[in-house]
């Protein structure tokens, strides 16, 4: 099963102001981004994240054999000010599945704030907003 996500983030602030936090515009803003999947604990999960016709692509298949279940990708973002921020948009083109958005106040971290979502079904440039009440 091939799943295939598409993502640019952007920061809304305040209504007023947009910031981009990040922009796939060529391959190499690709190369900063870490495939982490269940095989950490044992899975047999696949993915990959790669530059493709201007979009990031983070596409994969998920296994649930030998306890397994997820693929993930995970950028290393700045920190940035946050306190004018109301909500993150995701600009994407989904697949009909859940996913999560996780962000950290500290990248070294343990736990994340999470933020589930579902993508509509090849809906290219879908927007899905976050607001910051809606993270767990």
């Amino acid at each position: 099963m091939r799943q295939i996500i598409k993502i640019i983030l952007i920061f809304s602030m305040k209504n007023l102001y947009s910031q981009n936090l990040v922009e796939f515009n060529n391959s190499s803003d690709v190369k900063n981004w870490e495939i982490v999947n269940d095989d950490v604990m044992g899975g047999l999960s696949k993915s990959n994240f790669y530059y493709s016709n201007k979009h990031a692509i983070f596409e994969g298949e998920i296994s649930l054999e030998n306890n397994g279940g997820f693929a993930s990708v995970r950028g290393n973002i700045d920190k940035i000010d946050v306190s004018p921020v109301k909500k993150i948009n995701l600009v994407i083109e989904g697949d009909k599945k859940k996913y999560q958005l996780r962000i950290k106040k500290n990248k070294e971290d343990y736990y994340s704030y999470v933020h589930n979502f579902k993508t509509t079904c090849h809906i290219f440039l879908q927007e899905h907003h976050c607001t910051f009440y809606s993270f767990i």
